[in-house]
């Protein structure tokens, strides 16, 4: 990660200038070329919005929400320099946090679920389908399994969730906010699949 920034949308009050918040909140970073748009969507407590806080920096955020995390739509912008190459993304977690559609024109999706509830789950998959079925989206999508640290109350199993991944073509990883575990390799796999996309036909890539 070479910058971020964070930006509020217009229905949070908070002030961005509070000293306790764990993400540093800077200008936007300005980038010759538009930044990719992720949408993050999932059910209330899967820890969409940890997860991509913690995308924003190397230190360990333990889980950690900001305080402007608590109902306000927001934008967070990390820059990711991968294989010689800098990729800006622009992670949108959207107050409407099941509507595949509250983001404009998006580049990728990341679905988030948790492994220790199964309605989590559910909802993600009727997600997948929505997508993929009845929208015929094309793009990028990256099925989330969030909390594996809480191997003991796992109600949703690898095989399953591998397996519905692979019915809507689409990539899937366990992480763990609060382990800081396979956090990196997501933000890594999002960037690696948007451009895999964006690459033409015939073209190769890393």
């Amino acid at each position: 990660r070479t910058s971020s920034s964070v930006s509020y949308g217009s229905i949070c009050s908070h002030s961005p200038g509070i000293p306790s918040s764990p993400i540093r909140t800077t200008s936007p970073v300005c980038n010759a070329e538009s930044p990719y748009r992720v949408t993050v969507l999932g059910c209330g407590g899967v820890g969409r919005r940890s997860l991509t806080h913690q995308f924003t920096t190397s230190q360990y955020l333990g889980g950690m929400d900001s305080p402007f995390s608590q109902g306000c739509e927001h934008e967070l912008r990390v820059s990711v320099h991968l294989d010689g190459a800098e990729t800006a993304l622009e992670f949108i977690t959207p107050q409407d946090n099941l509507n595949l559609h509250a983001v404009t024109s998006p580049d990728a999706f990341v679905l988030v679920f948790t492994i220790d509830d199964r309605s989590t789950f559910e909802r993600a998959t009727d997600l997948l389908y929505e997508l993929r079925k009845m929208d015929y989206w094309t793009g990028p999508v990256i099925l989330v399994a969030n909390k594996c640290d809480l191997v003991r109350t796992r109600g949703v199993s690898t095989e399953e969730a591998k397996s519905v991944a692979m019915t809507y073509d689409c990539k899937y990883i366990e992480t763990s906010v609060v382990l800081n575990h396979n956090v990196d390799e997501l933000l890594v796999g999002v960037v690696s699949q948007i451009r895999l996309k964006a690459t033409p036909p015939g073209k190769s890539t890393s």
